[in-house]
């Protein structure tokens, strides 16, 4: 196997804190004040913070919903 590197043509996000907030109201996602969640900032790739994932509003459209609490 061999161990090329592999590289990605990444465009800035336009996830915005409204449509995050509506999948808060939809019960997708958690409130922001539970697992702390932040809107994207200029970096065109994910570039999380120290404890922080990425997680793509893709993930949310087939289902997948992070944990209710930071225990999980």
């Amino acid at each position: 196997m061999s161990s090329a590197t592999v590289s990605c043509d990444w465009v800035q996000s336009g996830v915005t804190k409204e449509l995050l907030l509506d999948y808060v109201q939809m019960g997708v996602l958690p409130a922001q004040d539970v697992i702390h969640w932040r809107v994207p900032g200029l970096e065109k790739r994910p570039r999380p913070q120290d404890g922080e994932i990425v997680i793509f509003t893709d993930h949310l459209h087939r289902g997948f919903s992070p944990p209710r609490s930071k225990f999980f």
